[in-house]
């Protein structure tokens, strides 16, 4: 278990990475490879197509799913949305994108038995 906890913080370090060096750029995901981008962990790079600073990605309990704040100004700017990215259907949605500071919180975000997110809000 431990070692599982190892790669998935791993893999939520180079997401948050990915994110950052890529905001509104598309990039490379399992649907649409680049030849000389591979990994043996089967790692990806996910494509994000938001402007703004990607911040605060979250894992769904099911691994299919990921979370994140968008801060529209930049660096921890509001107004802030939440988004939600579908890995199995490469498409991302807003989940919250009223004009105020909606921020998810890592590690507390997604519940896996009411199925509901949590997160602050200056409404």
């Amino acid at each position: 278990m431990r070692i599982n906890q190892i790669k998935l913080i791993g893999r939520i370090s180079l997401l948050l990475i990915v994110c950052i060096l890529s905001a509104g750029n598309i990039i490379d995901t399992p649907f649409n490879t680049q030849k000389n981008f591979h990994r043996d962990d089967k790692a990806f790079r996910v494509n994000i197509s938001k402007t703004g600073s990607l911040q605060n990605p979250a894992w769904s309990p099911d691994s299919k799913s990921l979370l994140f704040t968008r801060f529209r100004n930049g660096y921890n700017g509001d107004p802030a949305d939440i988004f939600i990215i579908d890995l199995i259907k490469n498409s991302t949605k807003a989940l919250v994108s009223d004009g105020n500071g909606n921020i998810n919180l890592p590690g507390s975000a997604w519940n896996s038995i009411t199925h509901k997110i949590s997160f602050s809000s200056s409404r």
